[in-house]
């Protein structure tokens, strides 16, 4: 398993929060939103990506933890 944290811009909201309840979210200043999780693979990270693509939130940056 590998640890990504990932900030995109936006707040989290009730889609948001249900999108990623396996995840941990936390509200950053300058309208940002940290998600950080855990990832088996490389697939599950991708899908990852793809939600939040599908949120419309813009992804400023990722990192392994």
């Amino acid at each position: 398993m590998q640890s990504y944290q990932i900030i995109v811009r936006g707040k989290s909201g009730p889609m948001v929060s249900a999108a990623f309840d396996e995840m941990e979210l936390s509200e950053l200043p300058g309208d940002r939103l940290m998600i950080r999780g855990e990832f088996v693979d490389q697939a599950s990270l991708h899908s990852t990506l793809h939600r939040l693509q599908d949120l419309r939130l813009e992804i400023l940056t990722i990192r392994s933890a």
